[in-house]
């Protein structure tokens, strides 16, 4: 059984602990700020005495499962060839620096949600964007409910109520404002071959809390559709990464700095 797939149930088991595989390396050489009275916000909390056991466990498991970072172009053109896309024409030629300005200057995470949808919603005719960081499916089939921040569907899909549902879900959104909750990190080696060797994913308690939250997502997803893979969007306060997840692990890009890059956009559209 591959290891995203069965993470989940691995992780349902008591004991969190153990030898923790080391951290993958990248293959290509070319805390939020939470409201502790809230019972909506304590599930997916990166505080550790608010969190899931279960998607603790699912971090730790991660770790060697995530490769990377991946340069944007090659990303796209790899997993995403526009050639290969019928009658498809771009709504990114209007991005225009500063487009985000809004979303990345609000007070809070929370306050962002809101303020990336209207930004990015102009370059997105085929995609629905929603808020779903305080309403989660609870019919996912586990012991937990999953509440990504935004939750993106298909304009021909869209769920009848409010909040995140598995079964129709495109693309998952997960927000955090905090360096100490980024579980990736770019190689600051210019030597590129040197690259190859230096650690990516961050192996500290949040970090693999963050790691455990969106992967948790991500396998969800997998188990409710019939998909080999699917992607999400990380994003940490003023740059975005994005994941495509199959049931092996998942490749992670570059950071976007999606105010002034149009990968991002580009990705969307």
């Amino acid at each position: 059984m591959t290891p995203l797939s069965s993470v989940l149930d691995q992780s349902s088991a008591p004991e969190t602990t153990g030898n923790v595989a080391p951290a993958a390396t990248a293959p290509w050489g070319h805390t939020t700020p939470i409201k502790k009275s809230s019972q909506l916000e304590r599930q997916f909390s990166t505080l550790t005495c608010y969190r899931d056991p279960t998607l603790n466990a699912i971090g730790e498991r991660m770790i060697g499962c995530i490769v990377g970072p991946m340069p944007v172009a090659d990303f796209l053109d790899t997993f995403l060839p526009i050639s290969l896309i019928p009658c498809y024409q771009s709504t990114a030629n209007g991005f225009r620096e500063g487009a985000f300005r809004t979303c990345i200057g609000a007070k809070d995470e929370l306050g962002m949600y809101e303020l990336f949808i209207k930004a990015i919603e102009p370059f997105t005719q085929q995609l629905h964007f929603m808020d779903s960081h305080a309403e989660g499916d609870p019919d996912n089939g586990y012991m937990f409910t999953i509440k990504p921040n935004i939750s993106i569907y298909s304009s021909t899909a869209i769920p009848r109520s409010a909040g995140c549902d598995s079964n129709l879900i495109e693309i998952h959104v997960e927000f955090k404002r905090y360096t100490w909750d980024n579980p990736f990190f770019s190689p600051k080696n210019p030597d590129q071959e040197a690259q190859q060797y230096q650690p990516f994913v961050g192996s500290t308690q949040s970090k693999t809390d963050t790691l455990g939250q969106i992967g948790a997502y991500a396998a969800v997803q997998l188990s409710s559709q019939f998909h080999m893979h699917c992607f999400s969007v990380f994003i940490m306060y003023d740059f975005a990464c994005i994941i495509r997840w199959d049931r092996e692990g998942a490749i992670v890009t570059k950071p976007i700095y999606y105010d002034t890059d149009l990968a991002l956009v580009e990705f969307f559209s």
